[in-house]
């Protein structure tokens, strides 16, 4: 018989009602949290694009390195951070879509729960 520790347990009970909770869209949470760091190790991808915002294209680079790593959500964050740091900058929405159409979770509206999705 398959024993799962007590905290592995109440992780799941715990979690539970938050997956099932549609309260906070990923998008919300996204918003409520720390701005993203810059990161090492994650990859060396370079997209240049127009910008004078030294730092935007950092967070670009960066964006581009974590879509390579199938790492969406913290890819989005990036390109979030280069589109505020250079609103004028088309490319930040492009790394936006590009990431967030990968993100199964991004929208409410577009990705339902199971009895549209999760079974807890």
């Amino acid at each position: 018989m398959l024993r799962l520790p007590s905290h592995f347990l109440a992780l799941i009970v715990l979690a539970c009602p938050l997956a099932l909770a549609d309260k906070i869209s990923t998008l919300d949470y996204i918003e409520s949290i720390a701005p993203p760091q810059m990161m090492t190790g994650v990859g060396n991808s370079h997209l240049q694009i127009t910008t004078d915002v030294l730092e935007a294209q950092a967070f670009i680079d960066q964006g581009v390195s974590l879509l390579h790593d199938f790492w969406w959500f913290e890819s989005y964050r990036s390109f979030l951070q280069a589109s505020t740091l250079d609103p004028n900058s088309p490319m930040p929405h492009w790394g936006l879509y590009m990431a967030g159409s990968e993100m199964a979770n991004l929208s409410k509206e577009r990705k339902r729960l199971t009895n549209d999705g999760v079974a807890c």
